[in-house]
């Protein structure tokens, strides 16, 4: 059964916009920048690999070795985004009631446990994750980073899932804004408590990467309906068919202890009609430690990069280019005429 609810983040994007925070999405001009940078990165590696392993003798194996190490580990992430989106595709979304226990594709809005709240004050954003980095504009500056997280609900019209924190990864579309600051009575109160040295001469920047409350989103990840009174990582660990959890383990979870949260204040929200009230929690799928989560954009729609296996080809071509020179296989002079010719060809066709 297909969500109706488009979960439009229309409003709330606009308002976050006012605040300095864009949505990280993919767009043609910001793809095309990075594929050409890194592009420009993995050439000039190569070329570089390629200097010294044809100058000096024992570095030749070495370098071939470096070159078909980074073409193998261009084209397996290759492989990996493809298999990603393939898994997306094939598991429909679904409503959170409509949900069948196993892996699942589900949609709604964020909302924060009761305690687990965090908040940005960079830009004033209600949030349930926060990467955050302060820099400073002088070298060996003062600098702080923050890496925050806890569990949340997200809720449609007629259901909720419990979705936990550290197992969270935004994939694609989280807020992101940058803020330049001057004073250090500026900088804010939880970047100094990850660096409590006094900072010296600014300006500083602050970048940060939000999941707010309220957005839209859709998780991928394992569907499991178990009571309150349970334990969240011990059933984890039965889905995946791994040990059960030792006490010390449980107490020491952020994300065990996010879900008393949640489970013990349905507990005594139900407690009159239902002592164990049943919960649906998304777990992590066996194969993988985390749960995809891909922010919606204004139309409630998922953004994704389809073509990410494409420019990971792409960057296996020049490492893959420079190991055939150094095999033999080919040379740079015929690589010229290769390119001469087909450069010959294109003009042609106008």
């Amino acid at each position: 059964m297909q969500a109706r609810a488009p979960f439009s983040n229309a409003t709330l994007l606009s308002d976050l916009a006012a605040k300095g925070l864009q949505q990280n999405s993919n767009s043609w001009l910001t793809t095309l920048l990075t594929v050409l940078v890194v592009l420009v990165f993995v050439s000039s590696l190569s070329v570089v690999v390629y200097h010294f392993a044809s100058e000096v003798a024992w570095l030749y194996w070495p370098g071939v070795v470096v070159l078909v190490g980074a073409v193998l580990l261009l084209i397996a992430g290759a492989f990996v985004m493809k298999s990603d989106r393939a898994k997306r595709a094939d598991t429909a979304r679904t409503t959170i009631r409509a949900a069948s226990q196993g892996v699942a594709q589900v949609a709604g809005r964020i909302r924060p446990i009761a305690g687990c709240e965090l908040r940005s004050d960079t830009f004033d954003v209600r949030c349930v994750m926060l990467n955050g980095s302060l820099k400073s504009n002088q070298k060996y500056g003062y600098s702080a980073k923050l890496n925050q997280r806890h569990g949340c609900v997200v809720y449609d019209e007629h259901a909720e899932v419990f979705v936990p924190g550290q197992a969270l990864v935004t994939t694609f579309g989280a807020l992101f804004g940058t803020k330049t600051i001057d004073q250090a009575d500026q900088i804010p109160t939880m970047y100094r408590q990850a660096n409590p040295h006094e900072p010296r001469k600014g300006p500083w920047r602050i970048s940060e990467t939000l999941l707010p409350v309220g957005i839209g989103v859709q998780v991928l990840g394992g569907f499991l309906t178990i009571k309150a009174t349970d334990s969240y990582l011990t059933k984890q660990a039965q889905y995946r068919g791994e040990p059960a959890p030792t006490a010390q383990m449980l107490e020491e979870s952020p994300d065990e202890r996010d879900w008393r949260l949640y489970a013990d204040g349905l507990i005594a929200q139900d407690s009159a009609t239902s002592p164990t009230p049943a919960v649906n929690v998304m777990v992590q799928p066996p194969g993988t430690n985390q749960l995809q989560v891909v922010v919606l954009d204004g139309h409630g729609r998922m953004l994704e990069d389809r073509f990410g296996p494409l420019w990971c080809w792409l960057m296996a071509a020049p490492p893959a280019l420079f190991a055939a020179y150094l095999l033999e296989y080919t040379t740079p002079a015929q690589t010229v005429a290769w390119l001469d010719s087909l450069w010959q060809a294109f003009v042609g066709l106008f």
